[in-house]
């Protein structure tokens, strides 16, 4: 098949690159690139199958997925193109989405993938020089209360002015809510509660843990986000029907956008993905609530006066490991490459 072909000769170029270029990375990597990391190249991909349930033909069926990003330090990714399909951002203006149309015909099963390249590179920004605020015109939206992120709440905003006194930098102020999430909850698996839940009740899991760091730093007028991340932890495969972990980003001066992860990372410094550091097994998916799918089915487009088709959608993720090597050179000839079978 062409695609399996794409990826044997992407997967060969980079590892032929890897034993080749001893160069140094790009400029703007090359302070917060791991020195002897090892970066990861992961094919990522989504499955749906549209079941229709029903006698009645969709002429026009549309189901939307988020792609990775494609613009962070520690990640770069490119989505394959795939037939009737177009690429859109969100409308928060982080991220894009791919909506692919096609029709399901009457008592039919209709699959369609949508396949990623992802490059992991492990990255700390913790001894990055600090050079400015880089450009970022839509932070207003990263300080005010969100859905999980009760930043305004008056006992967040008591528990953020104790822990910050002092403080008096993005980093400092950044530091000390990355350590408080695991100074009081008690990690236990739940349905997504929030900051507020996880202050009250010392419980949660990753997602209360990112939504606490995320409304401290708010409360104490550092802009911060929670992502939606596949970890692979120490797996080559994986399979899962969504995003398999919450983590968060922070907006530090100097450094822009950073990863931080307060549940993986237990509020400790020296572990691979913690505070402004991450390693290989992660990739983001989502990034300040957008949506992972949805789906649409337009009044129009199956027959006049016939009841509305029942469309049954499932989806399923499987990411697998296509090659690892020391980051810089994977990197450039990632860059480097179309990204696109011929």
């Amino acid at each position: 098949m062409r695609m399996k072909s794409f990826v044997r000769v992407a997967l060969l170029a980079l590892l032929q690159a890897v034993g080749a270029d001893e160069a140094r990375p790009p400029a703007l990597m090359q302070d917060v690139l791991i020195p002897d990391g090892v970066a990861r190249l992961v094919e990522l991909t989504c499955t749906v199958a549209a079941t229709n349930q029903s006698q009645i033909p969709a002429r026009q069926f549309t189901f939307r997925v988020t792609t990775p990003p494609s613009d962070l330090a520690y990640q770069r990714a490119r989505t394959c193109p795939v037939a009737q399909s177009v690429t859109k951002p969100h409308k928060n203006g982080v991220g894009h989405f791919v909506e692919v149309q096609f029709p399901v015909p009457a008592a039919s099963r209709v699959t369609h993938e949508i396949k990623s390249q992802v490059l992991l590179l492990p990255v700390d920004y913790t001894g990055r020089r600090v050079v400015g605020k880089p450009g970022d015109t839509n932070l207003a939206a990263f300080l005010a209360p969100s859905k999980l992120i009760e930043a305004d709440d008056p006992e967040i905003m008591a528990i953020a002015k104790q822990i910050l006194s002092g403080t008096t930098t993005d980093r400092e102020k950044a530091r000390a809510a990355y350590q408080y999430p695991a100074s009081i909850i008690r990690f236990r698996p739940q349905e997504p509660a929030g900051a507020l839940h996880a202050l009250k009740t010392h419980s949660g899991d990753c997602t209360e843990f990112a939504a606490l760091f995320c409304a401290l730093c708010r409360a104490g007028n550092v802009p911060a986000r929670m992502t939606g991340v596949f970890n692979m932890g120490s797996k080559r495969e994986l399979a899962c029907s969504e995003p398999n972990h919450n983590a968060a980003e922070a907006f530090i001066t100097g450094w822009g956008w950073v990863p931080v992860d307060p549940n993986l990372g237990g509020g400790k410094f020296n572990r691979r993905a913690g505070f402004a550091r991450t390693g290989n097994a992660v990739i983001v998916l989502t990034q300040a609530g957008t949506w992972v799918w949805s789906t649409s089915l337009p009044s129009g487009k199956f027959a006049a006066g016939a009841e509305r088709p029942a469309i049954k959608v499932e989806v399923v993720w499987k990411l697998r490991v296509l090659g690892e090597g020391p980051s810089a050179p994977m990197l450039r000839q990632f860059e480097a490459s179309s990204g696109v079978p011929p």
